[in-house]
């Protein structure tokens, strides 16, 4: 309110219903991650898998999958951080459309259920021929 633009930010603080969570990627434009401590999030893959550009802090896997492509990683987890790290985001507003396909397309390419499941696969095949391997050298498990 203080930066007038009020009327621009959407702040939901809060557990969003799954069946509004299509309806609230719709009307983004981008999609902020603050978090402080987590490993990794469904919102950020949801938010690529909706075509929408992220800005996230540099925690748990998010400096492994945020790409310039289509986010942007805070320098920290500081509310300052975040902030020039929005501006950033907001100076570059007019490539929000194309990084939100290149989202979309990371989202699909590489962590669609398709590419996990065989991604899985292919380390459960590696794993049990080192173990197949190790068993007839006499080396068991």
């Amino acid at each position: 309110q203080r930066l007038g633009i009020a009327d621009r930010v959407v702040l939901r603080l809060g557990y969003i219903p799954e069946d509004h969570i299509p309806a609230v990627f719709d009307i983004a434009a981008l999609v902020a991650l603050p978090y402080l401590e987590i490993d990794q999030s469904g919102v950020l893959m949801a938010a690529m898998a909706a075509g929408k550009p992220v800005v996230c802090t540099p925690v748990g896997a998010f400096p492994d999958v945020v790409r310039p492509e289509f986010g942007f990683l805070t320098a920290g987890c500081t509310a300052d951080m975040l902030a020039d790290a929005l501006r950033v985001a907001i100076d570059k507003r007019g490539r929000w459309v194309e990084m939100g396909s290149a989202a979309r397309k990371t989202a699909e390419a590489s962590y669609a259920w398709s590419e996990i499941a065989e991604q899985t696969l292919d380390f459960y095949h590696r794993i049990n021929s080192r173990a197949d391997s190790a068993c007839r050298n006499g080396n068991g498990y």
